[in-house]
């Protein structure tokens, strides 16, 4: 299953998740299992990424816009280790890695 997550740094109606869902949408992503947070990179506390992983089951693919949606700095690798050891998938629209190719096992 496609499991969707949108994050935009500013919670004011400065910016918007309407690009992101947009391209989750056309992706293939359900619009029932879309997940958004409105955080900067930087927090860690995510609600609706949380809510996306506990809903997520081992196989599912979890999709991003781009990476820095999802992650940011060293938590990259932290988090995207995480999903991997759940059994999730990780498909970036823009960036286009996929934990199938050659970044299955990153080590930190």
């Amino acid at each position: 299953m496609l499991i969707g997550y949108m994050r935009v740094s500013s919670v004011t109606n400065r910016q918007t998740i309407d690009l992101q869902h947009d391209a989750l949408i056309a992706a293939g992503v359900d619009a029932r299992h879309l997940y958004e947070d409105h955080a900067s990179g930087a927090q860690d506390d995510r609600t609706g990424l949380a809510e996306a992983m506990a809903f997520a089951q081992p196989g599912d693919t979890i999709v991003v816009w781009k990476l820095d949606r999802l992650l940011c700095l060293m938590m990259v690798f932290l988090r995207l280790r995480a999903l991997w050891r759940y059994h999730f998938n990780v498909k970036l629209i823009i960036n286009k890695l996929k934990n199938s190719d050659s970044c299955n096992n990153i080590s930190v």
